[in-house]
């Protein structure tokens, strides 16, 4: 390990160490308190200008199952924004992925090998969680595939989760009904 990557490795587990120690002060404060200014700003709240109810992180390999989990959602009611729904000819991809994070009023991730593997869902899952923490927004983890549960991130795993793994049609249908539900009340 050259000296380049010593600092980036260490610059990145300094980041890492003040975002978990930020996150534990937002666990930790009494709902009485104002947040200090230093840690973040106001909680964006809900209006009815949100475009989507759920932004949809997910691996590229794992498409198929994911439409049609979009798919089964949208037939609930849900407006799910998933990147082949939003990203068109001559899009500027991280902006389009930005603006419909913005847009969204709650996060899902698809949690499979592929997905864990990805930067892309690492990085939608750091903004989906952050937005769950500070801004009290739903963050639904889904696993489908040859995933197991310890490989799930620790915050993910402090969550219910739908399981999608090897289950019949009929016990996927009553999931993604409980999941749909969730993800249209009101946070």
């Amino acid at each position: 390990m050259d000296v380049a990557e010593l600092a980036i490795a260490l610059a990145g587990t300094l980041a890492g160490i003040v975002a978990a120690y930020f996150a534990w002060l937002q666990i930790r404060r009494k709902p009485s308190e104002k947040p200090p200014a230093t840690v973040s700003a106001a909680p964006t709240p809900h209006n009815d200008g949100d475009d989507y109810d759920v932004f949809i992180s997910y691996s590229h390999a794992d498409t198929d199952e994911v439409e049609k989990l979009a798919g089964e959602l949208g037939g609930h009611g849900v407006r799910v924004a998933m990147d082949r729904l939003f990203l068109g000819p001559t899009d500027v991809i991280v902006h389009k992925v930005d603006a419909a994070l913005r847009d969204s009023i709650h996060g899902l991730v698809v949690y499979s090998p592929a997905s864990l593997a990805s930067e892309w869902v690492a990085n939608e899952y750091a903004v989906l969680m952050r937005r769950a923490i500070e801004n009290r927004r739903r963050f639904a983890p889904v696993l489908i595939g040859d995933i197991r549960l310890d490989d799930v991130p620790e915050f993910a795993r402090a969550r219910y989760f739908t399981d999608l793994r090897s289950v019949s049609p009929a016990i996927y249908g009553s999931r993604v009904r409980e999941l749909a539900q969730a993800l249209r009340k009101p946070t």
